[in-house]
């Protein structure tokens, strides 16, 4: 009670004193203050202070290239565009960083060599991509010259063909109007002037690759309803006559169709046999290429079957058949609207029905062939 009253009592002028513990007075029961940062520092030796600057405070972009054996299979071109200027934002920003920042005396800095190098393998594979792509860019230069000079050759072949067809068919029409009469030399003067050059005596008896052939029938059979053949011609491409013989055929004539054909029993009674003119005429055909206006009808009664890559029949021809509108067009009408020639004025001639076909065919057989070979193939 003594000693309360006394604390109470330590008054001056009506103010309370707080006892005040003297300088070097410690107190057992004081709680130790902790350092700051700059104490703590300070206390650090200066061995052990580092300062590690990461990639991603140099703002460092990390590239990552996909390469085999060294080389570069696919590069998208911006990407590595990209690629570059990023790392070269990158390379100043760590430049302008390092020079603007001031590093104390008592400092100790240490970069990450790891980020030196693996900025200059960055660049080397960047350089490496660059070499690639202009490496790719000079075949893009190559094959685009090659293409454009295949361009210009495929446009000089066509211009070179489309002369060709447009000199044939002046010739064509020329030659057509220097016909008299479909029975005389005019025809065969047209076919050789096409070529353009005089047509020696060895090609005018020369089969060649291309023939030409008709047939006449006559009616056998009850009626004469049946065909057989009484009659065939074949002239090579220059319209000279390779074969053109009656035929005695093989059954009873019922029919001759003398309007028609001009055939009489006198031209049959002593004709060569069918066999020995169907031997001959499978010669001249055999491997060739045969011209001929409805020649299904021809090859029935001569019973032959060549591969129908072989057979350039005009009354199936496209541009032909556009004449008759989806009908079948006589060869008479097909000379008058493709060759502005009269043909069949009287009874049929098979040599002169050969010689127009060949014509006929020799106007577009650049169109024709190139139909061929786009269905059958070069053969």
């Amino acid at each position: 009670m003594l000693i309360a009253s006394k604390k109470k009592s330590s008054n001056v002028n009506g103010k309370s004193k707080i006892p005040i513990p003297a300088k070097n007075a410690k107190s057992t029961n004081e709680n130790p203050r902790k350092p700051d940062a700059k104490e703590l520092e300070k206390s650090t030796p200066k061995s052990n202070k580092r300062k590690i600057e990461s990639s991603q405070q140099n703002g460092t972009k990390k590239l990552k290239l996909e390469s085999s054996n060294g080389s570069v299979s696919k590069v998208d071109v911006n990407k590595v565009n990209d690629c570059c200027f990023g790392v070269s934002e990158s390379k100043e920003k760590v430049e302008h960083d390092n020079t603007d920042k001031s590093i104390s005396s008592d400092e100790f800095v240490v970069h990450d060599p790891s980020e030196k190098s693996r900025n200059l393998k960055i660049l080397e594979e960047i350089m490496e991509c660059k070499s690639y792509l202009t490496a790719v860019e000079d075949d893009d230069v190559s094959m685009t010259s090659e293409a454009e000079e295949t361009d210009v050759n495929d446009k000089q072949e066509k211009m070179k063909q489309k002369k060709e067809v447009e000199r044939v068919e002046i010739a064509v029409k020329n030659a057509a109007k220097a016909v008299v009469t479909a029975d005389s030399d005019s025809l065969v003067k047209a076919l050789e002037s096409l070529d353009g050059h005089v047509v020696s005596d060895t090609q005018r008896k020369k089969a060649g690759k291309y023939v030409a052939m008709d047939c006449e029938m006559v009616g056998v059979g009850p009626g004469g309803l049946q065909s057989a053949l009484a009659r065939i011609s074949i002239v090579n491409m220059y319209g000279h006559v390779l074969l053109d013989s009656y035929v005695k055929p093989q059954e009873h004539v019922s029919d001759y169709r003398t309007a028609i054909t001009g055939i009489t029993p006198k031209h049959l009674k002593s004709a060569p046999k069918f066999s020995e003119i169907q031997k001959t005429a499978a010669k001249l055909i055999e491997n060739r290429i045969v011209i001929g206006h409805a020649l299904s009808n021809d090859f029935d009664v001569i019973f032959m079957n060549p591969p129908k890559r072989l057979i350039r029949d005009t009354q199936k021809y496209k541009k032909f058949k556009d004449y008759a509108k989806g009908g079948r067009i006589s060869l008479k009408r097909l000379a008058k609207e493709e060759l502005g020639i009269e043909i069949q004025g009287g009874v049929h001639s098979s040599v002169e029905d050969a010689r127009v076909a060949m014509l006929l065919y020799r106007k577009v057989r650049k169109d024709w062939e190139a139909q061929i070979t786009k269905k059958f193939g070069k053969s």
